[in-house]
């Protein structure tokens, strides 16, 4: 791991998808809605203040271009280069019982190694969700799982959707930001720490790609204009 992103190097997790982010330190500074972490749907932002790192989030550019732009966060990886980039939430937030929801308006490229994702990270594991080729892929632990094909409909697609219900941790999509939610992918909360995660949103690619397109994300946990 870089030691110019890990504070603490021992602390990263080093997986083959996404490069290691923040060491998960704790985090300082949000409400705590009766856990000892705040719940995740407290994660709020409608990327309004055309400022990519705020109080509530850690940007990772690498050689992307990462940037706020009508009241979204746009990720566009590098052409020809095989690059991620992130923004991760500072604190930790807790997901039991609770969901997050998040507006994706634009993917990148419907091509296989080029990627629009969602992680959720503790340090006990991490579950990724990805908009890969045509379809979306659920991952446990740097590990490919369940896999939905066919091609992501802009319009019913809208939006995903992270839950969890005590024993499991459900990814969905649908048109709206109250569903109706599609489930795209599930695995068991014992997969990570569900009460301690940072959330990152992002973009990537791992192979080169001619034209990856740029993913942009809106209305995270917040109502849409």
């Amino acid at each position: 791991p870089d030691p110019e992103v890990c504070a603490n190097p021992d602390d990263c997790t080093d997986v083959s998808l996404f490069p290691p982010g923040i060491a998960i330190d704790g985090g300082t500074g949000a409400t705590s809605c009766g856990k000892e972490h705040p719940c995740v749907s407290t994660l709020k932002d409608d990327f309004a203040d055309n400022f990519v790192g705020d109080s509530r989030w850690v940007p990772t550019f690498n050689q992307c271009m990462v940037y706020e732009q009508d009241k979204s966060v746009v990720f566009q990886p590098p052409v020809d280069a095989m690059s991620y980039c992130w923004i991760e939430s500072r604190d930790l937030y807790d997901l039991r019982g609770d969901a997050l929801t998040v507006r994706v308006p634009e993917t990148t490229a419907d091509r296989a190694g080029v990627q629009s994702l969602l992680y959720l990270r503790s340090k006990t594991g991490e579950l990724f969700f990805l908009k890969e080729g045509e379809g979306f892929v659920l991952g446990v632990n740097g590990m490919s799982g369940t896999t939905e094909s066919g091609p992501r409909d802009p319009v019913a697609d809208l939006f995903w959707h992270v839950t969890e219900d005590g024993t499991t941790v459900r990814f969905s999509t649908g048109p709206t930001d109250k569903g109706p939610w599609k489930e795209r992918g599930s695995a068991p909360s014992s997969s990570m720490d569900v009460s301690a995660l940072k959330v990152s949103i992002g973009a990537g690619t791992w192979k080169n790609d001619a034209a990856p397109g740029k993913a942009r994300f809106a209305c995270f946990n917040t109502p849409c204009p």
